[in-house]
């Protein structure tokens, strides 16, 4: 059974067999918290001389090394740049790996479809659609939950009857952004519809 004394009051402290020694003789100085906190309170530093332990008390204020001690009327180096040191990067776009120059490019194949999906416009559109059928299915009547805005006529013909080929012409198309053309479907309702993951796998 392995013991040491406490820091503070010296009272023997016991070794928990489901602990190893190593972590035990290094983290285990104290009886208890109360002890902890009286020691260090006094802020007392081991310093080691000819093998010896000698107790060297540091009062408030006193840095450990004369070097790096902060003096008197000294004037911090960072006085008065509150809101005035920026990240060199901060607001710039890294432009050396991004677009035709990233090493995965492949001269920009990202679907439409998908780049409009992502427009907050879209998500606009969602929202009131959600709003306005209460967060609940129309088919099953389900409130809450996991809930998809579902287009009546499905989005990928939409896009191919409007012949819309860049996002200008999708934000200009007003059949696109019909709200009535949209109703609240939750993921059962919506995975039994016809033009669910339709062709292009498109979530209309």
């Amino acid at each position: 059974m392995k013991t040491k004394p406490c820091l503070n009051c010296g009272k023997t402290i016991i070794k928990p067999q489901n602990e190893s020694l190593k972590n035990w003789e290094y983290r285990h100085k104290f009886c208890s918290k109360s002890c902890s906190a009286i020691y260090r309170k006094v802020l007392v530093k081991y310093q080691f001389k000819n093998g010896q332990k000698a107790l060297h008390p540091i009062k408030k204020g006193q840095h450990l090394s004369k070097q790096t001690q902060f003096k008197k009327n000294q004037v911090p180096w960072n006085k008065n740049t509150k809101g005035l040191m920026n990240t060199w990067n901060k607001g710039k776009r890294f432009t050396k790996i991004s677009g035709s120059l990233h090493w995965n490019w492949k001269n920009g194949i990202s679907k439409l479809n998908h780049l409009i999906r992502n427009l907050p416009e879209m998500k606009i559109w969602i929202n009131y659609i959600f709003k306005r059928d209460n967060y609940t299915c129309k088919k099953c009547g389900q409130y809450g939950g996991k809930l998809h805005a579902h287009h009546k006529k499905p989005f990928s013909i939409i896009l191919k009857q409007n012949n819309i080929t860049t996002i200008k012409e999708a934000l200009n198309c007003k059949e696109l952004w019909k709200k009535s053309n949209g109703v609240t479907l939750c993921i059962k309702c919506h995975k039994k519809t016809d033009s669910y993951l339709w062709k292009n796998n498109v979530n209309s």
